[in-house]
Formats: structure tokens, C-alpha cells, sequence
């Protein structure tokens, strides 16, 4: 029985069907979701935004899923694989996006970032102005109240029904290998973040801001916890720091805030979401082109961004590059929906190759004719 449940709880996942209509386009759309709760909250913020409709289907056995796909008429199928599926979904087209990339970043270069970018100008003068200050707490006196009015309301309200949290008595073990840093402003306690040290590498291991309130986000709380990290991790002889784990999806606001600090891609976790579209629709296409992710290849961990347009070339891979492409990744593509082979072909941007393409190419699957069912 307990190998059973282990099986069950690698390989099927509790079914949804989700209906509604995608964000961007007004079109609707119908997804086929198995996975965990909390995941599948997240992927419907990025399909739906606000309203959507949800009936459950029973749960999936993840070689199963596909046919069950086809039988609810979904125009896509999302499903939460453990790193043992691919072997049976070898195949049967569709991507594998981790759950959660993980990145680091060299902290003199956060230091240079700070004085020098102009995307961390407004972070820059808001911390100056506001006069924010930090102090170090290493016996952890004040965690009970970082975990309580920092760290609890921020993560809940920054990301709602998707937020998974660490227990307060989980972080306190983390704590007996690390330092709790927090942000001063006016004398007062604004926001903090838990660094965890394992020899002579450091992690950000958890971030609050006081009642989760907009007012302290605005005087630049966030990015003072940022800044003072590299400051005191410097001081301390550290080179990098761990940035923790981010959505692998590149228009995620946390992950695109972290690439204003260098951060450079350094693995994933084993789990993913194995994306398999079904149909090619308006909403289908939109998705994609609003949603540009890490997926893995045989190389590693590749972005794609894609477009709409069926002449991929009046697209600026170099512009797009600028937006999206993170140090780490080992391939970045522009994939298009349509455009003819030979105008499709590999180019490059400062000297690394971006891969110009069909998208169908990428999902594995044949050209993608209009609303055709795959």
C-alpha cells in the first residue's frame, strides 16, 4: 500500500478542468490541469487573470493525461510532472517547465548594479532619500515577529491563493545557520530577510515587509533588503548569494526583479509542468506569446519567448533578448506560429545564438494549422 501511494503521488495528480476566458486576448479558452492545488491557482492567474469556471475530473494518471485532454476538448494540458515522467511522455509533444529555477548573484556586482544601473535608479534614490538603515540579528530574538508581521502578510499578499509559505519553526532551524537581516526606517523594523549560510555560500531564504503594506514597498523596502544583503554579505567575505527559487515563467514580476540585480540562472527544482497545447486558437497563441518561460532541453535550461506573427523577422531578437534572456540559460528562442522553413534559421545577439523557429517545432508536434486538434 505505501508504495502505491508513493507511485500514486508521483505520477497521478487531482484534475480540473479549467474554463474561461484568457486574459489578453477576450478569447475563451478551456485548460486541462493536473497537479497540486496551489500550483494550479498559479496557472490559472496566468490563463485567466481574475474569473474562471472549475470542475474537478478525478485524478490522472499522467500517461493518461493527454487522452483525457483530448476527450474534455481542452485547448491545452497542463500537468505537474515529476522529473521519472519523461520517459513516458516521450513522444507525445509539449514542453517541460520547472516548477521553480533557481539563481545567484556575484555580489560586487550587485554593489556595481546599485550605483551604476539605470534600471535600479528609482531603487537607488528611494533608499537614499528615505534614509533606510539595516541591523543584524544573529540569535534570533526578533524572528517570531519577522514570521508574524513581515513575512506571513507579505508573501500572502504578493501572491493570494498561489503563496506556499515556510513554517515559522522551519525557518527557526534555518536560522541556527544564519542571520536575520532588517530594514530600519525612522528607527522602526519596515521589512527583513532570513540569510542562511552552508560553509562559505550564502541564501536568501526569506523576505517580509511589514503588514505586507504598499506604503513601506514604496519608500523601497524590498530593494533595500536587497542592497543591504550584498552590503553585509561583502563586508563578511562572501562572494554570491543565493537568490532562492522564482517562477520560471519571464514575465514573472519576482523573477524579472531579481534579473535587475544580475541574477544568473543556476538549476531547477525536479518537479515541472509539462505544457502540451492541443489546439492552435487566438488564445492558445496568447497565452504563449504573454507567458515566454524556462524550459528544459537537452543542454539545460532554455528560454522561449514567442510571437503571433507569422514573419518572425520583423520581431527584434535583439530587443527581446535585452528583455528576457538571463545569464545561465544555455539556448534562447524566438518561436513563431507559422512562417515558412526557410525563413526560419538561427542568428546571433552580442555573440551568443538565438534559434529562430515554429513553435510547433518546439512543442514537438506537426504544423500547426488553425483550431486543429493534435
Amino acid at each position: 500500500m505505501h508504495s502505491f501511494r508513493k507511485l500514486a503521488r508521483r505520477f497521478c495528480g487531482a484534475g480540473r478542468l479549467l474554463e474561461g476566458t484568457e486574459r489578453v486576448s477576450g478569447q475563451t479558452i478551456r485548460v486541462l490541469y493536473s497537479g497540486l492545488q496551489e500550483q494550479g491557482n498559479y496557472i490559472a492567474g496566468l490563463v485567466f487573470g481574475n474569473e474562471h469556471r472549475e470542475t474537478e475530473t478525478g485524478r490522472i494518471w499522467i500517461w493518461r493525461a493527454l487522452k483525457h485532454a483530448r476527450e474534455t476538448d481542452a485547448d491545452i494540458l497542463i500537468a505537474e510532472a515529476d522529473r521519472m515522467c519523461s520517459p513516458l511522455l516521450k513522444g507525445r509533444g509539449g514542453v517541460f517547465i520547472p516548477c521553480w529555477v533557481k539563481g545567484e548573484v556575484n555580489l560586487k556586482e550587485v554593489l556595481h548594479r546599485f550605483e551604476h544601473s539605470a534600471d535600479l535608479k528609482g531603487d537607488r534614490r528611494r533608499i537614499r532619500k528615505n534614509r533606510l538603515t539595516f541591523e543584524v540579528d544573529a540569535t534570533g530574538r526578533h524572528l517570531r515577529r519577522f514570521y508574524d508581521e513581515m513575512y506571513m502578510p507579505y508573501v500572502g499578499r504578493a501572491h493570494g491563493e498561489t503563496a506556499l509559505y515556510h513554517s515559522c519553526e522551519g525557518l527557526r532551524r534555518k536560522m541556527a545557520h544564519g542571520v536575520l537581516l532588517l530594514v530600519k526606517h525612522a528607527g522602526e523594523f519596515i521589512a527583513g530577510s532570513l540569510l542562511v549560510f552552508k560553509g562559505r555560500r550564502a541564501f536568501c531564504s526569506a523576505l517580509g515587509v511589514r503588514n505586507g503594506d504598499r506604503r513601506y514597498l514604496r519608500i523601497g523596502a524590498v530593494a533595500a533588503c536587497y542592497y543591504f544583503e550584498a552590503v553585509y554579505l561583502c563586508e563578511r567575505g562572501f562572494e554570491t548569494e543565493g537568490y532562492g527559487s522564482s517562477r520560471a515563467f519571464l514575465s514573472d514580476g519576482v523573477l524579472a526583479y531579481k534579473r535587475k540585480w544580475g541574477m544568473r540562472i543556476t538549476g531547477a527544482v525536479p518537479a515541472s509542468f509539462w505544457i502540451r497545447p492541443l489546439k492552435n486558437t487566438p488564445a492558445v497563441r496568447s497565452f504563449f506569446v504573454n507567458n515566454p518561460f524556462v524550459h528544459r532541453s537537452r543542454a539545460g535550461l532554455a528560454g522561449a519567448v514567442f510571437s503571433d506573427n507569422d514573419n518572425v523577422r520583423t520581431e527584434c531578437p535583439g530587443d527581446v533578448c535585452a528583455r528576457y534572456r538571463l545569464p545561465g540559460m544555455t539556448e534562447f528562442g524566438l518561436y513563431a506560429f507559422g512562417g515558412r522553413p526557410e525563413e526560419l534559421s538561427a542568428v546571433s545577439v552580442n555573440g551568443k545564438a538565438v534559434t529562430v523557429d515554429r513553435a510547433d517545432r518546439l512543442f514537438g508536434l506537426p504544423f500547426m494549422a488553425d483550431n486543429r486538434l493534435y
